[in-house]
């Protein structure tokens, strides 16, 4: 009897620091522009694309690419963008048309704690099929003015 009263008490103790921590939110990242080509002279495919985290702690924007040898070699390791706090790898590639990209965001973000503990992680994904692109000649691009949103899928930090 005295042990369950001791558990629950101890349980009670400790739930409110358990909840103390701050829940992330994410309304994604938006993809502002994406192109990928495949040049048959050199039968190297490329892939460009910028990308913008609007969550406050975490605003900013960069632009990341590959390039690799035909179909064989996309990156499937993470590859790091303009700004190195944002990665992204290729979970898929079918075709210039057809491809996930997956991508995430390191910062700060004080609400988490002082320093070492205020480091956050989003990863996010965006699957791209050919309704989401305009292909002309091996080249494909997201139409000018349209916007992609990468769902954030898990946080770490």
């Amino acid at each position: 009897m005295y042990s369950i009263q001791f558990l629950l008490t101890l349980l009670l103790t400790l739930l409110p620091l358990a909840s103390s921590r701050a829940v992330f939110t994410s309304t994604g990242y938006a993809i502002t522009t994406l192109s990928s080509a495949v040049r048959t002279n050199t039968t190297q495919t490329t892939l460009m694309f910028s990308v913008h985290d609007s969550e406050p702690v975490a605003d900013e924007t960069t632009s990341c690419g590959a390039a690799w040898t035909r179909l064989s070699g996309f990156p499937s390791n993470w590859v790091r963008c303009s700004n190195p706090a944002f990665s992204f790898y290729l979970s898929k590639f079918n075709s210039t048309s057809t491809f996930a990209l997956e991508i995430k965001h390191s910062f700060k973000d004080p609400s988490l704690g002082d320093p070492p503990f205020d480091s956050a992680t989003t990863f996010a994904r965006l699957t791209v099929n050919p309704t989401d692109v305009v292909c002309k000649n091996g080249e494909c691009a997201m139409p000018a003015g349209q916007q992609m949103k990468a769902p954030v899928w898990a946080a770490s930090g």
